[in-house]
């Protein structure tokens, strides 16, 4: 998918192949400048848009606000798809979870607190190597693209 989000490896920013926006060396060259200007960069991480992973799974799901509150009156809840959301990259595998105790470290109050998807307290020792559809926490389609992402209407399944 080549709307530069639809990626398959988290922590791949073009290192393997350059996209659409540069190459790593030029990626790489952006950083330093803004660095030398004081200026703070950080990559836009859009977990909802991981839609294009090779691994299928079959998955439900809810739908929520964008404040992650349940819609039961959805006529997507509780229906199953099968959808393209297990696998991730070679930096995934090197890099996921590689960050998590420093996180831990500074950030404690988030590994306390019960998320509005799922009622309980983020796993503070998952390290993620390897994506996959529970991430979501039943909120990946945030109101919008229901059924788009997660159910091939051409193959009738």
């Amino acid at each position: 998918v080549q709307n530069g989000y639809a990626f398959t490896d988290r922590y791949d920013l073009g290192f393997n192949t350059p996209t659409k926006y540069g190459t790593v060396d030029q990626l790489r060259t952006s950083l330093i400048a803004l660095h030398k200007a004081g200026i703070k960069a950080m990559a836009d991480w859009v977990p909802d848009q991981i839609y294009n992973l090779t691994g299928m799974q079959i998955v439900t799901a809810k739908r929520v606000n964008d404040s992650g509150i349940y819609d039961q009156d959805s006529v997507i809840n509780d229906s199953l798809y099968a959808a393209q959301t297990k696998g991730g990259g070679t930096y995934q595998a090197m890099y996921g979870g590689a960050f998590l105790d420093k996180i831990k470290e500074m950030y404690p109050d988030l590994f306390q607190m019960n998320q509005i998807s799922t009622g309980v307290p983020i796993d503070p020792n998952e390290k993620i190597k390897e994506w996959s559809a529970k991430y979501f926490n039943c909120s990946n389609i945030q109101g919008r693209g229901a059924y788009y992402v997660l159910k091939d209407w051409a193959s009738n399944s």
